[in-house]
């Protein structure tokens, strides 16, 4: 057999962590005690919370960090055992519970910025190798991230400059955060997602969308068609 690639195998890893998170939160108490008890967002060590704040510092800068972040306890999750596909590949953390630490995102001076930051961590506070950072822009190295000019409507007047039609519905608009691609596990920038209604039918609705750069104000994507089926 050939040997998976590094990037398969890093792809892999956060389909493994992700779907423990998902099965903690909702499948049934076989699985979840398959993979020991998930303890209470309180159970969280203080020392976890302050070094993941640290790294949120160190990209968004201490006081951008202090005036914008808020810890998310009620999703944050803390488990005391890794995946054993992880543990293959990282055995020097075998012995160390592991975190999902969440966090939200808004700037006083543009409310409409509302994001979620989502990161692994393992029992001292460091990053787990080989996993997703969510929602944190790397301001420190390059400022105009933490910038936020483009409102709601700032944004629908790019996207009908860019060429969206005004469709059957009005537009819809929503902020979030966009990965730079899978291969860099850091990367990203928050956006505002245009989108218009052109189909609709009794079993489906579609359209297209405009994807712009919530900093800057450039399209990002532009006419990626979207789709919905209903069942009847």
């Amino acid at each position: 057999m050939k040997r998976i690639s590094e990037f398969t195998c890093r792809a892999f890893l956060l389909v493994v962590l992700c779907a423990v998170l998902s099965c903690s939160r909702s499948c049934s108490g076989s699985s979840v005690r398959s993979m020991g008890p998930v303890s209470s967002p309180d159970s969280i060590p203080a020392v976890v919370l302050q070094e993941s704040l640290r790294y949120v510092a160190s990209r968004m800068g201490a006081q951008f960090r202090r005036d914008s972040v808020r810890f998310d306890r009620a999703r944050s999750l803390a488990h005391p055992i890794l995946p054993p596909d992880f543990v293959r590949l990282h055995p020097d953390l075998a012995s160390l519970p592991w975190f999902r630490m969440c966090f939200r995102f808004s700037v006083p001076e543009s409310p409409w910025v509302d994001g979620n930051m989502e990161f692994f961590v393992d029992g001292r506070g460091h990053l787990l190798p080989d996993t997703h950072v969510d929602g944190i822009p790397d301001c420190v190295h390059q400022p105009s991230e933490c910038v936020f000019p483009i409102d709601e409507a700032e944004a629908f007047r790019l996207a009908k400059e860019a060429g969206l039609e005004e469709g059957l519905r009005p537009w819809k608009a929503s902020f979030h955060w966009l990965r730079v691609g899978d291969k860099d596990l850091i990367s990203g920038t928050y956006v505002w997602d245009v989108s218009n209604t052109r189909d609709v039918s009794l079993t489906r609705e579609g359209g297209d969308a405009i994807v712009i750069d919530a900093n800057s104000g450039k399209v990002v994507y532009a006419h990626m068609g979207w789709g919905a089926l209903f069942s009847r």
